[in-house]
């Protein structure tokens, strides 16, 4: 997905027209959010290309569109659309954090490229 899509994207579900200079900048705020949040290295985005950090554009869309539309309605002053926005950009950070291995490539893993299982013992006294 390139940052015209994206754009192109949160004009439709704001119903605001922002230049891609701005959408830019709240697409690399919210990949700032998702490394600090996370413990990963996404990459920032560029007026170029396809965002490479994720495997499947979804989370591109899920992640970089409601943000972005959160700070187009930050920025008009309707608080309450901005909130929902937010919300959406949460729980599907939450999902992403569930799913980090699965969703970015994997040089962009960051300290979290090594997996961690826990093993369950069985419980012998019962």
């Amino acid at each position: 997905m390139t940052l015209q899509d994206i754009t192109l994207a949160t004009h439709n579900f704001t119903d605001e027209m922002h230049s891609e200079t701005m959408i830019l900048n709240y697409v690399n705020e919210a990949i700032s959010v998702i490394n600090s949040q996370i413990g990963i290295e996404l990459p920032e985005m560029d007026f170029e290309g396809h965002y490479k950090g994720f495997k499947a554009d979804f989370w591109v869309t899920a992640l970089f569109v409601p943000y972005a539309s959160y700070g187009v309605k930050m920025n008009d002053g309707s608080l309450e659309e901005a909130m929902i926005y937010l919300d959406n950009f949460n729980n599907q950070l939450e999902r992403l954090g569930k799913n980090v291995h699965k969703a970015v490539e994997s040089e962009h893993l960051g300290d979290r490229k090594t997996r961690v299982m826990v093993i369950p013992f069985k419980n012998r006294w019962l």
